[in-house]
């Protein structure tokens, strides 16, 4: 599965169109959604309703600073780039639409909007129990043993918190389905 935009045209100007001129217009229309989408969502931090994502949590930023992001907490779903850089313009059924060809990138999109495996139920107690642990890291110093040696560590009981979600990012907002018509009445003006 293909976390993707299908970009819309009205019929109206699709029984207008020439096939060509219709992939042209599409094509046209995608790589401004695209920019849109792209600045929206990596740059500004927006969702698709116009709102903030969300904020980082204060434990979360000096990961951030490790790659060389500012220190805004505004969510704005890119650590690596790799996530704002593999979102382009892809063929769907005969049309264009906005979406990743790396299932990686596409997994985590839907990870940040919509939780992860057990993270999309609620938070979950943790009882206090003992495991076994060759190499662990117990509040920031590793404990190493060798494989004969198995020690056993104490572990606290605590609430389990993961990732629930920020809602839905990648889709169009009611702005950028205006700005198509936009877009469509401004291509259609030039070809006559």
């Amino acid at each position: 599965m293909n976390l993707t935009i299908e970009i819309p045209i009205l019929d109206k100007f699709k029984k207008a169109l020439t096939p060509a001129s219709a992939d042209s217009l599409l094509r046209t229309i995608a790589e401004n959604m695209l920019d849109e989408t792209r600045f929206r969502i990596h740059t500004e931090g927006k969702n698709a309703k116009g709102n903030p994502i969300g904020r980082y949590n204060f434990k979360y930023m000096p990961t951030r600073a490790k790659f060389g992001r500012d220190g805004s907490r505004n969510v704005i779903f890119s650590l690596t780039g790799q996530m704002e850089n593999d979102w382009k313009v892809i063929a769907i059924n005969g049309t264009y639409g906005l979406g990743f060809d790396n299932p990686l990138n596409t997994k985590k999109a839907e990870a940040l909007q919509f939780g992860q495996g057990i993270y999309q139920v609620k938070a979950f107690q943790v009882k206090s129990h003992t495991r076994k642990a060759h190499t662990r890291t117990v509040d920031g110093k590793t404990i190493s043993v060798d494989a004969v040696t198995v020690k056993e560590h104490r572990v606290k009981g605590h609430t389990r918190v993961g990732l629930k979600g920020f809602g839905v990012v990648y889709q169009l907002t009611d702005k950028e389905k205006k700005n198509i018509q936009l877009i469509i009445n401004d291509w259609l003006t030039r070809q006559t």
